[in-house]
């Protein structure tokens, strides 16, 4: 799991510097950025001996915090897709909501003992 959490780390700093560089640069753009590198950073943590638990649940609060954060414009009605910061944010909902789910799913399957 430490691999999969510096992966969507690394995905979402990639989607924050999507949305910043080609246009008119906004610091609002770079929101994913700016949960992809402590994401990142955790996936690193959970690689050193003994600390995995308490970074990857670092990371999971982190991946709430970005999917709830990011997913409170869909509930306006005026959201379009059209424009390239709501493709940025439904984009970063969906890979903070699927880290979410396999980060819990993995933390199912430890407690179980598989």
């Amino acid at each position: 799991m430490p691999q999969l959490t510096l992966l969507f780390g690394v995905l979402l700093t990639a989607l924050g510097l999507w949305g910043y560089f080609p246009d008119k640069p906004s610091v609002t753009a770079l929101i994913p950025a700016f949960f992809g590198v402590p994401l990142a950073l955790t996936g690193l943590w959970a690689g050193r001996p003994g600390s995995r638990k308490a970074a990857m649940h670092v990371a999971v609060l982190l991946t709430l915090l970005g999917a709830i954060g990011a997913g409170m414009q869909w509930k306006k009605k005026e959201f379009a897709f059209d424009a390239k910061g709501a493709q940025a944010q439904g984009l970063m909902t969906v890979l903070c909501a699927l880290h979410l789910g396999l980060s819990v799913r993995s933390f199912i399957a430890a407690r179980k003992g598989e």
